[in-house]
């Protein structure tokens, strides 16, 4: 455990809150249940490609989830980078007129522009979602709830 303090009360997780799904190296997973153990904050969660239930530290999950996140953006960047390449024309050899060059660069300048606002705009929309799934579960786990007195009720009359 090292010399870091153990946890000694869980706090609410927006990230990790039960229902929460996140995309990993090893596929999609859902968190299905968060604890501590040990003086460590741990997570349940289940890998919805193999079905299978798998207990890890949330320290260990967030770095799966971080990882798979920069390796995404190395390939957006990649692929972006790949795309530019494919379509600047090839001009070895020749000399272009300056006009040219500024045309190509301001084209250029343009789409690094609309990419940029679409990505922050896809940004808004995750952070958005984010925040509707964290209400959305912690909306049903009220509901199961209610649910589960209803039901005591029902029983005990």
């Amino acid at each position: 455990m090292g010399t870091k303090k153990p946890v000694q009360k869980l706090r609410k997780s927006k990230k990790y809150a039960i229902g929460a799904e996140h995309e990993t190296g090893g596929g999609r997973i859902r968190i299905l249940d968060r604890f501590i153990q040990d003086g460590e904050i741990m997570l349940r969660y289940m890998n919805l490609d193999t079905r299978q239930d798998i207990i890890n530290k949330e320290v260990n999950v967030n770095r799966l989830v971080y990882d798979y996140q920069q390796k995404k953006k190395v390939e957006a960047f990649e692929g972006i980078a790949e795309k530019s390449a494919e379509t600047i024309p090839d001009t070895t050899g020749l000399i272009l007129d300056t006009n040219v060059i500024l045309e190509l660069v301001a084209t250029k300048e343009k789409e690094i522009g609309s990419l940029r606002e679409e990505i922050s705009s896809l940004k808004d929309e995750i952070t958005s979602l984010r925040g509707e799934v964290a209400i959305i579960s912690e909306n049903s786990s009220e509901l199961i709830k209610k649910q589960f007195a209803l039901i005591e009720k029902l029983v005990g009359k």
